[in-house]
C-alpha cells in the first residue's frame, strides 16, 4: 500500500510538471504573438506619427512630465494606396526586382514632388504613401490658437492633381 502510495504521488508530481511545463508554453507563445503584434503596432504608428514627434514623446514620458497633446483642428493628410501592392503579387525574381525598381523610381519621383509643393512625406509603408502638410508634419505649439493657413488645403489639392498627373504618365512594365 505505501508502495502504491508513493507511485501515485509520483506520478501526480510528473502530471502536475507535464500540466505546469504545457501552460508555460502557452504562456510563452502568446507573449511571443502579443511581441508581435505590438511592433507592428508600433511600426505602424511609426508611418503615421513623425519621427519628431515620436522622439519628443519618449523624452518627455521618460522625463516624468506628463505629455502635452497639441490641439490642432485642422491638418490636411493625403494617402496614397498602390495597388496591387508589389508584396501580393506572386513575382519570379527578375519581374520583382522589375517591381521593386519601378515602385522605387515613383517613390523617388513622388518625394521631388511632394518637396516642391512644400509639404511633407511622413513615410511609405509598403503600398501605402502619407504625405502631410507643414502643421501635421511639424506641430509648433505656438500654431494652436493660429488660424489653418488655407494655402495648406490648396497647395494639397494642387499637389494630389500633380501625382495624379505623374502617375497616369509613370512608365510601367507590361510584364508586371
Amino acid at each position: 500500500l505505501h508502495t502504491f502510495f508513493v507511485a501515485m504521488l509520483g506520478l501526480s508530481v510528473v502530471w502536475l510538471r507535464f500540466k505546469g511545463l504545457k501552460l508555460s508554453k502557452r504562456r510563452f507563445m502568446v507573449n511571443k504573438i502579443l511581441e508581435q503584434r505590438a511592433e507592428r503596432n508600433r511600426s505602424l504608428l511609426g508611418a503615421l506619427i513623425p519621427l519628431s514627434v515620436q522622439i519628443k514623446v519618449k523624452e518627455t514620458a521618460s522625463s516624468g512630465e506628463p505629455v502635452k497633446a497639441w490641439n490642432l483642428p485642422h491638418i490636411t493628410m493625403l494617402c496614397i494606396k498602390f495597388t496591387p501592392s508589389v508584396s501580393e503579387l506572386s513575382l519570379d525574381p527578375a519581374t520583382a526586382q522589375n517591381a521593386f525598381e519601378l515602385l522605387d523610381g515613383l517613390i523617388s519621383a513622388l518625394d521631388a514632388i511632394v518637396d516642391s509643393y512644400g509639404m511633407y512625406k511622413y513615410q511609405h509603408v509598403n503600398d501605402t504613401y502619407l504625405v502631410s502638410c507643414p502643421r501635421g508634419a511639424l506641430p509648433d505649439i505656438d500654431e494652436e490658437h493660429e488660424p489653418y493657413p488655407e494655402e495648406y488645403t490648396v497647395q494639397m489639392a494642387l499637389l494630389a492633381c500633380r501625382i495624379q498627373r505623374v502617375v497616369d504618365a509613370f512608365p510601367h512594365a507590361s510584364s508586371i
